[in-house]
């Protein structure tokens, strides 16, 4: 019987954005480069598909990277045409290259005779192409390819993130237990480690923590070892660093915050030392920020708000490098705008509620031109959203009711659109009812606060009610003061 929670992507989704890291990636295969254009590179797709998870970004970057590498085709005319449509890809036009992946799939498919392997890598292709938009297919053509090569590990890896982005964690788990097994037959580390880090995932979205803490500190054991035995691999010392994260983000779930602090403070020393060796690298230089703000949302947590806020202003000082050395980027601009709002945030604790005024309307400045060069980005219209309610919060607190409500209205108005374009997204739904509470809090509108009760009761009785807004539920259930 299948497992199907609607909360696990959600839950793997607020891993990738706090962690803020390409996952482990795929080796590049050996053998010569045929004479096409220049590989994709991680900036283009950020560009190009910034709307995407950072793991969905990454399989999509791997897989163009493969298809540019050794494009298929039977002659030299088609695997270049097939090489340009994965240019083509990168400005954010998938259209060419999957009609073609498309078409050599089908008449693989209806080839008489051995073309397992072939038919499998061509499946797994199409499906890296299809699933920004067609996730159920995605899966479908994953299973097929890791049916028809079940001895290829990247095939169950493959897999197994498709079946947890579709919610089928059981399905997930069989494919990643899969890939353990070959890893382990090949005692392959790497790949163990790999392996054992996604199941580690599905095991949080399971609620399986200790479970989890188990698989991600082997994962993290193995990154070390690794490290070890060739101290000058970046790419070694990168993995580590991703390892510690994990491991870090299961001991937060299970509220050990002190043990991954440790964790998270071995990466940011390996992240310090990436940086240091190589300024001109924009990817280690944005690790090194988001190790800054991991470690300041345990200080949060921990009350210790001072130190919080040295490490929020440090990750801040190289995102605005960042975008002054590239501001089209619209990954480090929105980084750079979650910086603002994690200071504010600090600001607003410490009482200083003018400095935090200040560093939400940085924030928001930034997002409000991220969504007008995008205004069908739905991840920069719920960040717009939030940006809108902070100030309005900070407003209240102020004395200043009549711009408090300008400001809780505008961000209502956009979380309702995002609720009523998708019944089934639970934190959209989730969205509208606490800003339809804030804003009822602050006019005495029993209607408004009726709305936001209705939309937690509906998710409260399809299960897809966190206990925390059950909480808010039971809050806002409670008769209102005079």
């Amino acid at each position: 019987m299948t497992t199907v929670i609607p909360a696990a992507v959600a839950i793997y989704a607020v891993i990738a954005f706090f962690a803020g890291r390409w996952p482990f990636k795929r080796e590049p295969p050996p053998g010569p480069t045929p004479p096409v254009p220049a590989p994709p590179t991680e900036g283009q797709i950020l560009g190009a598909f910034h709307d995407l998870p950072a793991e969905q970004r990454a399989s999509l970057l791997a897989a163009l990277n493969r298809i540019h590498d050794s494009p298929p085709g039977d002659t030299r005319a088609e695997r270049q045409e097939i090489a340009e449509a994965a240019e083509v890809g990168l400005e954010g036009d998938l259209t060419d290259i999957r009609d073609l992946l498309t078409q050599r799939y089908q008449e693989l498919a209806a080839q008489a005779g051995d073309v397992d392997r072939a038919l499998a890598r061509a499946a797994r292709d199409l499906a890296a192409i299809v699933s920004p938009t067609d996730r159920s297919n995605a899966l479908a053509l994953y299973r097929e390819a890791a049916e028809r090569d079940p001895d290829d590990f990247w095939g169950w890896i493959e897999l197994g993130r498709a079946a947890r982005d579709c919610e089928t964690l059981d399905s997930a788990t069989v494919a990643f237990d899969r890939a353990i097994a070959l890893a382990q037959q090949r005692e392959d580390d790497r790949d163990i480690a790999v392996a054992q880090e996604a199941k580690g995932i599905v095991s949080i979205a399971l609620g399986d923590l200790s479970g989890a803490e188990e698989h991600l500190a082997a994962v993290q054991a193995a990154m070390e070892r690794r490290a070890k035995a060739v101290p000058a691999d970046t790419n070694r010392q990168r993995d580590l660093s991703v390892s510690h994260n994990n491991i870090a983000d299961a001991l937060v779930a299970q509220g050990k915050r002190e043990e991954a602090l440790v964790h998270y403070r071995h990466d940011l020393a390996i992240a310090k030392r990436l940086a240091e060796s190589d300024p001109a690298n924009t990817e280690w230089q944005r690790d090194l920020s988001v190790s800054y703000d991991r470690i300041g949302d345990v200080l949060v947590d921990q009350g210790k708000r001072d130190e919080a806020l040295a490490r929020y202003r440090d990750g801040l000082a190289i995102r605005q490098r960042l975008v002054e050395s590239d501001p089209a980027n619209t990954q480090w601009q929105r980084d750079l705008s979650i910086s603002h709002n994690k200071i504010g945030d600090v600001l607003v604790d410490q009482g200083k509620r003018d400095e935090a005024l200040a560093r939400y309307r940085d924030g928001l400045a930034i997002r409000q031109r991220l969504v007008e060069s995008d205004p069908a980005n739905t991840q920069w219209q719920r960040d717009l959203s939030i940006s809108h309610e902070r100030i309005a919060d900070v407003l209240v607190a102020q004395g200043k009711r009549d711009e408090a409500l300008a400001r809780y209205r505008d961000g209502l108005a956009i979380a309702q659109r995002l609720a009523e374009s998708d019944p089934a997204n639970t934190e959209w739904q989730v969205d509208a009812a606490k800003s339809l509470a804030r804003l009822s809090e602050l006019t005495r509108d029993e209607k408004q606060k009726a709305d936001a009760v209705a939309i937690l009761e509906n998710l409260d009785r399809d299960g897809r009610l966190s206990p925390r807004d059950r909480d808010l539920l039971d809050h806002l259930r409670q008769p209102s003061l005079p």
